[in-house]
């Protein structure tokens, strides 16, 4: 009963939220696909409250490639006012062409970055511009055992190899195809799209230890493969790495030539360069980094430093309970344990862990901002083709240096 009166409540501020005394508010379109149930109720709450515009969710039903219908619009100076460019495939494109608008000067003008974690607010700053932000972020790269990594925070494409090598036990660089450790060491590892004999070695590399693990069995950092993908996403996720795989991990990116491999994982929202109502579209951004909406993130963490720090002191203490003791007529504070997700113990976060989850968090960069998906769309269909057999690792080489510098001599 209580699910219905909120869902009636909901459907309620949805009908009145776009009117107003004096007339109708200005629609703000937002597309993100379908609002998880703590952005619709902050959707909700903003046209609640604001007496000049209102956020209209974009229906997306029945649209089989959402990005590419959304893509066209947009590269014709017309789209959604607020939408995911950081998940999006043509971020690069948009870039380029000026679709977005730049967010640097709102930022500048209307939040006090001090109350931020910086490197998260930039992260899709390019050239001096911010084209998307993070309203919250995971952080998504590779967990390994610190037995093997020691305290490495990044590593190359080289030293990926080279560990391989050394470890002639471990035949799989992670349970994956060898198309999707490909991806991993090429899209994500800010290779040149032009450096054709590192692409050689990484379709090579990919070949030999992109074998996904058979007969059920579990992935073990440092046994039976060397890392596992993995994403932060609460302050407890790395203490439950650990009680998964019974053994003390580390946290490191993907293989990059900078060393900086970590992602942010979710995605910037970016405001159209040819909304004609930015300082709407803005308005909700902010509306989304204030604290409200802020704390109540689930299996994410803020950009907000206040909140992002108080969520990690909330896990350095134990959990506790009230109970009540017949025998004594009074309730009494009991201390109890975290679990992890295959119900082992997890004790309190210590000062150096909180520490360790900040500087992962502030070594995050964007994923979209960082990789082009144009060149990988063409990649991906040629290495298919050899990893299947069809051709010659020479024949896909030659096939892929064709098609990209075609694809870039008409993407000027």
């Amino acid at each position: 009963m209580k699910i219905k009166w909120v869902l009636l409540l909901s459907a309620m501020l949805l009908l009145c939220g776009c009117q107003k005394d004096s007339g109708e508010k200005k629609i703000i379109t937002l597309d993100i696909g379908e609002p998880s149930l703590q952005m619709q109720e902050a959707i909700d709450r903003f046209n609640a409250s604001n007496d000049t515009y209102c956020i209209e969710v974009v229906d997306n039903t029945g649209v089989s490639d959402a990005f590419s219908v959304r893509a066209l619009k947009l590269t014709a100076g017309e789209g959604p006012d607020i939408f995911v460019a950081g998940a999006d495939t043509h971020f690069q494109e948009f870039m380029e062409k000026g679709v977005l608008e730049d967010l640097k000067p709102y930022i500048e003008a209307d939040l006090k970055e001090e109350e931020y974690l910086t490197e998260l607010l930039y992260a899709y700053e390019r050239d001096g511009k911010v084209y998307a932000i993070e309203t919250e972020f995971q952080i998504v790269g590779m967990v390994g055992a610190k037995e093997m990594f020691g305290d490495m925070e990044g590593w190359t494409l080289q030293e990926a190899i080279a560990m391989m090598e050394a470890h002639p036990e471990i035949e799989r660089f992670e349970n994956a195809e060898p198309l999707n450790v490909l991806r991993d060491l090429w899209l994500f590892g800010g290779i040149d799209m032009t450096d054709y004999d590192m692409l050689r070695e990484c379709i090579l590399f990919a070949e030999k230890y992109g074998k996904p693990l058979e007969n059920y069995e579990q992935e073990i950092p440092g046994v039976n493969v060397l890392v596992v993908y993995g994403a932060l996403k609460t302050p407890l996720s790395l203490a439950n790495y650990e009680a998964l795989y019974d053994t003390e991990i580390c946290f490191i990116g993907f293989p990059r030539e900078d060393r900086n491999g970590l992602m942010t994982g979710n995605g910037g929202l970016s405001i159209n360069a040819a909304s004609p109502n930015k300082e709407g579209a803005w308005a909700f951004l902010r509306f989304l980094l204030e604290e409200e909406y802020q704390s109540g993130l689930e299996n994410c963490f803020s950009v907000r430093k206040d909140v992002f720090e108080q969520k990690l002191a909330e896990y350095s203490v134990a959990p506790t309970f009230e109970v009540y003791i017949p025998e004594i007529g009074e309730m009494v504070t009991v201390e109890t344990t975290y679990s992890s997700t295959n119900g082992k113990e997890i004790k309190p976060l210590t000062e150096e862990e909180m520490a360790y989850i900040e500087k992962l968090a502030r070594s995050c960069i964007s994923t979209s901002g960082e990789v082009n998906y144009g060149a990988w769309a063409i990649i991906y269909e040629e290495a298919g083709a050899y990893f299947s057999d069809d051709r010659s690792i020479d024949v896909v080489m030659e096939a892929i240096e064709n098609r990209v510098e075609l694809w870039l001599k008409e993407s000027d």
